[in-house]
């Protein structure tokens, strides 16, 4: 048995290592709650059927996977990654909320349609996706549906891509609306 004096030294010579690994830890997941805008974390994406009041898609199966169960489309698959125009608006493919203007739609070369920012309005959820390694997932807070993610490599005023599933969007041509200036939340590079 050791004697206790050289048991003591022991113990509190490993403390303030464990009490690092603590602190580091909790400081990275205030960081990346911070950075998603606020303290929402996900485990599960996606919302439910009857909160979609305008599902009627091409693809019901894929609409399911992805916007009620929080998949992701396969890049280079949806009609909207090679629509580019000035005007006009995208749609939440669920419920028909205004999301991202026309305007702010770009080439990201990832396959999914990407844009730098959201409507004027809060519209857009964020929260953080603890399956998809603390990415910021990005829904549609009128009905849940989960609509992508959104990284700090964009383009525009922001500097985001907010990297979102076609399935999940219908572009509206005659519907014009303004472009989020403010509001938008701080996202960290999830890959730190």
């Amino acid at each position: 048995m050791e004697p206790t004096e050289e048991r003591g030294t022991k113990i509190c010579g490993e403390l303030p290592q464990g009490i690092l690994a603590c602190c580091g830890f909790l400081t990275f997941i205030v960081l990346m709650s911070v950075s998603s805008g606020g303290w929402h974390l996900s485990f599960k994406a996606g919302t439910t059927a009857e909160r979609c009041s305008q599902h009627s898609h091409s693809n019901p199966a894929l609409f399911e996977e992805v916007c009620l169960n929080g998949g992701t489309e396969q890049p280079h698959t949806s009609p909207l990654d090679k629509i580019y125009n000035t005007t006009g608006t995208y749609r939440c493919a669920c419920c028909g909320e205004s999301l991202f203007p026309a305007a702010t739609k770009f080439d990201s070369g990832t396959g999914w349609p990407s844009y730098w920012a959201p409507v004027e309005e809060d519209k857009i959820g964020y929260s953080k996706d603890v399956p998809g390694l603390f990415a910021t997932e990005v829904y549609c807070k009128a009905c849940g549906a989960h609509l992508g993610h959104v990284f700090d490599d964009g383009k525009g005023e922001t500097g985001y891509r907010y990297c979102i599933n076609g399935v999940c969007l219908a572009y509206d041509a005659l519907v014009e609306v303004r472009r989020a200036t403010g509001g938008i939340p701080w996202v960290a590079n999830n890959y730190l």
